[in-house]
């Protein structure tokens, strides 16, 4: 047989007997349940261990390594490694990790170093991989407005803060405030926010009239659309209720103070008036005076 032949053939053998062994236990599936946690969360990690050869493997060992400085995760409860005795050709076994997500892990998408190691015929094997883990908050956006009231018959500016109490930044943030019957938008109805950390907030301004016959209270549509700290698209309509008052209302409650403008144009006519009368009466009793002497 031609020697290079012979070569190629025993070549050929020992790579398809090195791919038989890399592979003769597998990670078959991965289930991470809830699939994304929170800061100071825990979930589960379902692994699927599959011996994929022709005989039985041995002291099986298989584990998580959370050493990484950069790996806002730990084992909780049942510990980073566990153990098989045994695991017969074609079989396979499920083992489950319990892991914490840190109280300062920021959002994003972690790779677990996983080490398995097994014996095969007296012979230790070592073969790493990779699990992932997504670590998410939902915003909590809550909104407020910051002037409680709305006078009736007349523009009103109303400022909405709108305040993340979540544990998680949001990105692209937009307010829209919708009218409802007795109201007008006098401004644009959507405002862009941008960017609000967790534990932060922004104000939006805008210009509302509200009718004479507007309800007593005004339960105004405010949709929030945004992006969260994984770059999931979010929107959410919230209720803001407030109270609109007629103007005699408004004064008799001490909200607003009644005008003083027409008593001071009043005042000031009066005075020029007497101001003028003064100098009139002067002038004359100067020009008497002179004529008597």
């Amino acid at each position: 047989m031609n020697s290079k032949l012979i070569i190629f053939f025993i070549s050929f053998l020992l790579i398809l007997s090195a791919v038989q062994f890399a592979d003769a236990l597998t990670i078959s599936s991965v289930d991470v349940s809830p699939s994304e946690i929170a800061p100071g969360g825990t979930a589960e990690i379902t692994i699927d261990l599959k011996n994929n050869f022709d005989r039985t493997l041995s002291d099986i060992e298989i584990y998580l390594d959370f050493s990484s400085e950069n790996l806002p995760l730990a084992p909780y409860g049942s510990g980073a490694e566990m153990s098989i005795d045994e695991l017969r050709s074609e079989k396979s076994k499920t083992l489950i990790f319990s892991v914490i997500a840190l109280s300062d892990a920021k959002p994003g998408v972690y790779k677990i170093p996983v080490m398995i190691k097994y014996t095969d015929n007296r012979t230790e094997v070592k073969k790493p991989s990779l699990i992932s883990l997504s670590v998410n908050a939902k915003p909590a956006l809550y909104i407020t407005a910051e002037d409680s009231i709305l006078i009736k018959g007349q523009s009103n500016t109303l400022s909405i803060k709108i305040i993340n109490n979540g544990l998680s930044d949001v990105k692209l943030l937009t307010i829209k405030l919708n009218d409802v019957i007795g109201t007008d938008m006098l401004s644009q109805q959507e405002i862009y926010v941008g960017e609000l950390s967790s534990d932060n907030f922004d104000s939006a301004e805008f210009k509302i009239f509200v009718s004479d016959n507007a309800p007593g209270v005004l339960n105004l549509p405010v949709e929030l659309k945004y992006r969260d700290a994984a770059n999931n698209e979010l929107k959410e309509t919230k209720s803001l209720g407030i109270n609109a008052y007629s103007k005699e209302e408004a004064i008799s409650l001490g909200l607003i103070k009644r005008s003083n403008t027409f008593a001071i144009i009043i005042t000031i006519a009066v005075l020029i008036l007497a101001y003028i009368l003064y100098r009139i009466i002067r002038k004359r009793r100067r020009q008497k005076a002179a004529r008597q002497v």
